[in-house]
């Protein structure tokens, strides 16, 4: 094989037979070698194929060009699709696949013990306090449901980090997203005492803990808490009926009232 140490990305090299082809890859790199949808030819340099087409095969995805030549070869990390036309790709939910489209070239972030990232402004800051420049998005509350704000990475690696703000948090990234430490939500300001969040008839029995958001199925019930009677179960708290029908993100950093099962709560 012809030596891979240097070459101009997208390249043709050689053919190896009628259907095999051998390219540089889009690093410029290494070489990839590439089934031909139609045949090899050394003399029209490549892979020729139907015009304007794309076939996928082996984790690549051709691309043929108006010429009927190859015009790109795509790595498929994810495999082909069931068509074998192009590569698998990823569709989130909550209408966020236009910025994970962006993420390829958004920035490698990483962010040491003591980052915050703020959902209301959209700002990251360092462990340090130095700000880190991530494109954001801010999307609108669905029925429903909370507002987002999305931050595109090319990937993250995040130490013990506080994420805080109405907005829920979605971090969408091309590559890895590492988590080496806590991960804190706080939508608001932390409280301390007797029943901070409660209704006023707890009466330092039993303070119910809002039920917990679900991910396509009900959530579940809030956990008790009673400083009196000890022994006492978290089933004996309520569930509020808004939050069975949030994800767990949304649920995670959205404040809301506590239900009770003789004092129901409805939004």
């Amino acid at each position: 094989m012809p030596d891979a140490t240097f070459c101009t990305a997208g390249d043709f090299v050689t053919c190896t037979d009628e259907q095999t082809a051998i390219y540089c890859d889009e690093a410029g790199a290494s070489h990839v070698t590439v089934e031909c949808p139609v045949a090899c030819d050394a003399d029209r340099q490549g892979c020729y194929c139907e015009p304007e087409t794309s076939s996928c095969a082996d984790d690549q995805s051709v691309h043929c060009g108006t010429d009927g030549r190859v015009e790109e070869i795509e790595f498929c990390p994810l495999g082909c699709d069931g068509r074998h036309e192009s590569c698998m790709d990823v569709k989130p939910s909550n209408g966020v696949a236009v910025y994970l489209d962006m993420t390829d070239d958004a920035p490698v972030v990483s962010l040491t013990s003591g980052a915050v990232i703020d959902t209301d402004d959209g700002m990251i800051e360092d462990g340090d306090g130095a700000t880190i420049d991530v494109p954001d998005f801010e999307l609108p509350a669905p029925v429903d449901g909370v507002p987002l704000r999305v931050f595109a990475v090319k990937s993250i690696s995040m130490s013990d980090t506080l994420i805080r703000g109405v907005p829920a948090a979605v971090i969408v990234s091309d590559g890895d997203i590492a988590i080496h430490g806590h991960v804190r939500v706080q939508a608001g300001e932390v409280m301390e005492g007797p029943c901070i969040g409660q209704v006023p008839t707890c009466m330092g029995f039993v303070c119910g803990g809002v039920g917990g958001g679900g991910f396509g199925t009900r959530g579940g019930a809030g956990g008790g808490l009673s400083p009196v009677h000890a022994p006492e179960k978290g089933d004996k708290a309520g569930v509020a009926p808004a939050m069975q029908r949030w994800s767990r993100f949304e649920a995670a950093v959205a404040a809301a009232p506590v239900a009770t099962e003789e004092e129901p709560f409805s939004w």
